[in-house]
């Protein structure tokens, strides 16, 4: 099968990705500027020409709206292509809604300060905009704040967690992921009720319109006008979308006629483009997809045993990731395999190790990335000396030495295993490299009971 240079490099993942992540940045920044509104109004617009300063720099003020345009394509076009939701998290479930809504909530709060500031030259400062929305929409800042930071955050974790050092940071990513919308709430909310206290005196809010709307564009009605265009636009797009994702699945129904084996003797008919693990969920069969089938662990990983060269060829992440867990030539990850002709596969990892529950409760089953410190002892002279010793001695000396030197290490370890007249024992599984000390001061306590025996 003949691969495209997008598909080589997976640029539409990558894309996607880093376009989400530069919408996360700017919705950081936002919302830590909404956040300032806890001290008053003033600190607040100072705030906003530092977060204005560089998000609306001449240089850097098409970045965020190509962001936007750049993100919603290339989801739509994940979602187009997958031709299964079957082993779909909740989470990832809330993600895609979340995502899917979240566009007709930004319509018209793009068009009151992004358009209207570029096109209209409104200055969308926070005095204006609460001015004129927030005795209206007040419940709807808090809805926007939440749906679009959970979304985001949503997406930023599903990939930080494959990430080995990511467990150590879990917990202040966690602590900003949840009070940071709480504190751009409170401060939205502040600066809100000290607005209303302002406009109580009309002259306050007739100078503020005389310097953000010197034009006397009738504001809120071009904005209401044009939000309910724009949103039945959107709505419009995602029925043609879904009507065109549904006509296309059923096209691919009647074209199931490749061959995908199993060992164990199990086999099922797809349509030509189909990746092997949305084969197996499709058919309903148990198959490991830790990351979802992102390409960003290699728990989906199957061994081909026929039919290679109908496989599409692995792109640099695969191959990049392959070689980290050291796997065989006919190994692949099946969520980058897209079939064209008869295989047989066989997935490497237990199937019920994709739970999040199993994941929690039995992390080492996946393979961890940790440093550790490995102890090894073993008796010196021991093949010499069972030349002339009985069996029944030969093990008294063993039962003994594993009995004390198993002392020795279990307060501060676990061992791993006795191999003969050989102990291993692992240090720092739960806390990395103080493992290093334990070690050595297990090595100590054998040492001063290997004396005393």
């Amino acid at each position: 099968m003949k691969q495209s240079f997008a598909s080589k490099y997976d640029l539409p993942q990558k894309l996607r990705f880093y376009s989400g992540i530069i919408l996360l940045v700017y919705a950081f920044t936002h919302l830590l500027n909404h956040s300032l509104g806890i001290f008053d109004l003033e600190t607040m617009e100072n705030g906003r020409l530092v977060f204005l300063g560089f998000w609306r720099h001449p240089f850097l003020s098409w970045v965020v709206p190509a962001c936007i345009i750049v993100h919603l394509v290339f989801v739509f076009y994940k979602l187009y292509w997958k031709t299964t939701f079957k082993g779909f998290r909740r989470v990832e479930w809330l993600q895609v809604i979340l995502g899917l809504i979240m566009p007709l909530l930004l319509i018209s709060h793009l068009l009151e300060t992004y358009v209207s500031n570029q096109f209209f030259g409104i200055d969308d400062s926070y005095s204006f905009y609460l001015g004129t929305f927030y005795s209206d929409y007040q419940t709807l800042f808090i809805v926007v704040i939440m749906i679009i930071w959970t979304h985001g955050v949503i997406g930023l974790h599903l990939y930080l967690k494959q990430k080995p050092w990511f467990e150590n940071w879990n917990g202040l990513f966690l602590g900003i992921s949840v009070g940071l919308p709480i504190l751009a709430i409170a401060g939205i909310t502040a600066a809100g009720k000290e607005v209303l206290r302002l406009q109580q005196d009309p002259a306050w809010f007739d100078q503020v319109l005389q310097v953000s709307n010197p034009t006397n564009l009738e504001y809120v009605k071009y904005v209401d006008d044009l939000t309910i265009d724009y949103s039945m636009g959107y709505l419009i797009c995602l029925l043609v979308f879904f009507g065109a994702r549904y006509v296309r699945l059923k096209g691919r129904e009647r074209k199931k006629n490749i061959e995908v084996k199993y060992l164990n003797g199990v086999s099922i008919s797809v349509s030509d483009g189909t990746s092997l693990l949305e084969a197996s969920l499709k058919a309903r069969i148990p198959h490991a997809h830790v990351c979802g089938g992102r390409g960003r662990c290699s728990t989906c990983r199957v061994q081909v045993i026929e039919g290679m060269e109908n496989i599409s060829p692995p792109g640099d992440e695969e191959i990049g990731l392959l070689k980290m867990v050291n796997v065989g030539q006919n190994v692949r990850l099946a969520c980058k395999s897209l079939v064209s002709g008869a295989c047989t596969i066989h997935p490497l990892l237990a199937s019920s190790l994709t739970s999040f529950v199993a994941q929690k409760a039995h992390p080492e089953k996946l393979g961890v990335d940790k440093e550790i410190a490995i102890l090894f002892s073993d008796l010196r002279g021991f093949t010499a000396m069972t030349e002339h010793k009985l069996p029944y001695d030969v093990v008294h000396v063993l039962n003994q030495y594993y009995q004390y030197m198993g002392q020795a290490i279990r307060p501060m370890e676990k061992v791993d295993k006795f191999i003969g007249d050989g102990i291993m024992a692992l240090f720092g599984l739960d806390d990395g490299l103080p493992g290093c000390a334990q070690a050595l001061a297990a090595a100590k306590a054998m040492s001063t009971i290997g004396a005393t025996q």
